[in-house]
C-alpha cells in the first residue's frame, strides 16, 4: 500500500519514542495483561479451590511462617508437571501471538502523521511472515543453547568433585550462563524484527542489519537492554512485596504496566540504532 508522504511519513530517529503512539501502548499492555491472566489462569483455579475456605482467600498463602504456602506447594506436585507443560504452551502460543502488537508498535512509533488502520495492518501483514519465522529460529536457539550449556556445565562440574556448597554455587553459575545465553540471544532477535518491520527485509537481511548494528556498539545495546530489564524486575519485586496491601489490584496492574513502557522503550531504541546503522551503510 502506498503512504502519502505528506500524511505519514518516517520519523526521524531522534523522534522514534513510544510516547508518540499512547493508543498502541495501551493495546500493547492490554495484550501483556491478558496473557498474564491466561497464563495464570490454572494455577489460580487450582490453588483457589485450596484457599477458598479461607475469609481472605489467597492472601493468607503470603502470611509470616509460610505454613499455607508450604502446604499449597505440596498440593500443587502431583499436578506441576501438567500445569507446568499447559504454562509452557500457553506462553509460546501467546508469544506468537504477541507479535502483532508488538509490529504495530515498532511500525507506528518509526512514523509521524495520522496513523490509518489500512496502512498499519499493510505494513504489520508485510513483515508477519518473516516476524513468524526469526520468532522459531530464535526459539530453537536459545533452547539448544540452555540444553548444551546445561548438559555440559553441569557434567563438567560433577568432574570437578567439589564440595556440596561449591558445587551447589557452580551449578547456579552453570544456569546463569545458559540464561545470559538466552537474553544474548533474545537482544539480537529484537534488532531483527525491528530491521524486518522497519523496512521490506526478508530474514537474512534482516539478521545482517541486527549483526551490524550490534557489532557497531556492543556495550551501548547492552546497557540499554540490562538497565530496563533491571527496572523490569524492580517493578515485579515491589508488585509482589505489595501485593497484600489493599490497593494490591491497582499496584499489580501498574507493574504490568511498566513492564510494557519498559519493552517499548527498549524497541524504540532499537529501531533508533538500526536506522543509524541503514544510514552509516548508505553513507
Amino acid at each position: 500500500m502506498e503512504i502519502d508522504p505528506h500524511v505519514l511519513r518516517r520519523a526521524e530517529r531522534g523522534r522514534v519514542t513510544p510516547w508518540r503512539r499512547p493508543l498502541l501502548l495501551g493495546i500493547a499492555f492490554g495484550y501483556r495483561l491478558f496473557g498474564t491472566m491466561i497464563a495464570a489462569l490454572p494455577l489460580a483455579l487450582f490453588s483457589g479451590k485450596l484457599m477458598s475456605g479461607f475469609p481472605d482467600g489467597d492472601a493468607r498463602v503470603l502470611e509470616p511462617g509460610g505454613e499455607l504456602l508450604i502446604e499449597l506447594v505440596r498440593h500443587v506436585r502431583p499436578v506441576e508437571r501438567s500445569l507446568g507443560a499447559g504454562a509452557a504452551i500457553t506462553l509460546l502460543l501467546l508469544a506468537a501471538g504477541g507479535l502483532l502488537p508488538m509490529a504495530a508498535l515498532v511500525a507506528g512509533v518509526g512514523h509521524e502523521g495520522r496513523l490509518r488502520f489500512p496502512v498499519l495492518s499493510a505494513m504489520v501483514s508485510r513483515a508477519l511472515p518473516a516476524l513468524a519465522i526469526l520468532y522459531g529460529f530464535a526459539l530453537a536457539l536459545e533452547a539448544m543453547t540452555v540444553v548444551v550449556v546445561v548438559l555440559v556445565g553441569n557434567w563438567l562440574v560433577s568432574r570437578l568433585g567439589l564440595s556440596a556448597r561449591a558445587d551447589d554455587v557452580a551449578r547456579v553459575a552453570v544456569g546463569a550462563l545458559a540464561g545470559l545465553g538466552v537474553v544474548a540471544i533474545g537482544v539480537v532477535h529484537d534488532l531483527a524484527r525491528v530491521a524486518v518491520i522497519d523496512e521490506p527485509r526478508d530474514v537474512y537481511s534482516g539478521a545482517l542489519v541486527a549483526r551490524r548494528t550490534l557489532r557497531r556498539a556492543p556495550l551501548r545495546v547492552a546497557w540499554a537492554y540490562l538497565w530496563r530489564g533491571a527496572l523490569v524486575v524492580l517493578a515485579i519485586a515491589v508488585t509482589l512485596l505489595l501485593s497484600r496491601v489493599p490497593a494490591g489490584f491497582l499496584i499489580r496492574q501498574i507493574g504490568v504496566a511498566a513492564a510494557v513502557v519498559a519493552r517499548a522503550s527498549w524497541l524504540a531504541a532499537a529501531l533508533r540504532w538500526v536506522r543509524e546503522t541503514q544510514e552509516l551503510d548508505d553513507a
